[in-house]
């Protein structure tokens, strides 16, 4: 997998809720996550799944991962905000607004 930004944020869980979209008693084996990080950018995903209660998995569910996992992995990367950018709500962006005024004001003060 190629990711482009540093703040793109991909591991196990988002490949299990890859699978779970399209087999939802899907699991990992327990101790089979493997990731290499052979260049910055390029990260290299290894595990095994298998059903709930040891059940083999069909042709027909083997089919549809292999035609739509591709897609649902890559709409599952995740991009990380840093908090200073991105405000929980109103309040707290109208508070840092005005913290902010007060120490552009202050600023001004000081370089005359």
């Amino acid at each position: 997998m190629n990711l482009l930004r540093e703040t793109e944020r991909f591991d196990r869980r988002h490949i299990l809720e890859s699978i779970r979209a399209y087999i939802p008693e899907a699991q990992f084996v327990k101790d089979s996550y493997i990731t290499e990080r052979a260049d910055e950018r390029i990260r290299s995903f290894y595990l095994e799944v298998e059903k709930i209660g040891s059940k083999d998995f069909v042709l027909e569910e083997i089919k549809v991962l292999k035609k739509n996992l591709p897609k649902e992995l890559q709409a599952r990367i995740e991009n990380v905000v840093h908090p200073t950018f991105m405000p929980r709500n109103e309040e707290e962006l109208i508070r840092n607004i005005i913290i902010l005024s007060k120490q552009l004001k202050y600023t001004k003060i000081c370089l005359k």
